[in-house]
């Protein structure tokens, strides 16, 4: 229960969740048409997704050690623990972020696919991490990479000791 105050947030950090995909996607190249929009003018579903990715960062970044408090928390923490915690544990941090979107995307009803439908809620990246493209990989390393500057936005920071 330490994260609950984070979790409450995730309705804030929605937003700014679906922003740093928008951005990427648009850089790399990736981004579906019908994601391409302001997030208050999303469909009720990518709005979910968006809600349960940024709920989920303080799972993830757990598994390293490293726990979101609020900014004003007091830590002992040297400069940029957090941020060489995250860099030197990259691979365990996107394939558990990519587990957390698997678990969420199969508890709604989503199934795998050779072929990506959303009609249908079928998607070829419904697999182990260690199955998915390079190209594939690396979105789920860049999310990682980003969480701090997302948890920012909502006013809380990653350390590696609650102090």
């Amino acid at each position: 229960e330490r994260d609950l105050e984070f979790r409450s947030h995730a309705d804030a950090l929605a937003p700014f969740v679906h922003g740093f995909y928008r951005k990427l996607g648009k850089k790399e190249g990736w981004l579906r048409p019908e994601m391409d929009r302001e997030y208050a003018d999303l469909p009720d579903e990518y709005r979910d997704d968006n809600r349960a990715a940024a709920a989920r960062i303080s799972d993830v970044v757990s598994l390293v050690g490293l726990y979101v408090v609020p900014e004003s928390h007091p830590s002992s923490d040297p400069p940029d623990a957090a941020r060489e915690a995250v860099e030197q544990n990259i691979e365990i941090l996107a394939e558990a972020e990519h587990d957390g979107w698997m678990r969420y995307k199969i508890q709604n009803g989503w199934t795998f696919g050779e072929k990506r439908d959303d009609a249908l809620k079928v998607h070829d990246c419904l697999k182990p991490y260690r199955e998915l493209s390079e190209c594939e990989k690396e979105k789920d390393r860049n999310t990682a990479k980003n969480y701090m500057g997302i948890i920012r936005e909502a006013k809380f920071k990653m350390v590696t000791d609650l102090g």
